[in-house]
């Protein structure tokens, strides 16, 4: 059995019902959960960029280097 997900539109009315500031601290909530989202997504593509660069899958070069390989990369498209 599946619980239906409320809308968006369902939810933003109730939020509005409530007082200022059971609004203000959903919006608290909300913050401090999109900063942590942000953080685990940060930590993990460090993390894929660390593997990449210690099995040698990283390309090296110069500023130059990387120019020109964004411009030919862009070229493509």
């Amino acid at each position: 059995m599946s619980v239906a997900t409320p809308k968006i539109s369902q939810i933003l009315e109730v939020i509005h019902s409530l007082s200022t500031d059971e609004q203000e601290y959903i919006e608290e909530i909300l913050h401090k959960r999109l900063i942590e989202q942000k953080r685990e997504k940060l930590a993990r593509e460090a993390h894929e960029a660390l593997n990449e660069y210690y099995s040698g899958s990283c390309k090296e070069g110069s500023i130059k280097d990387l120019w020109k390989d964004l411009d030919d990369s862009n070229s493509l498209k």
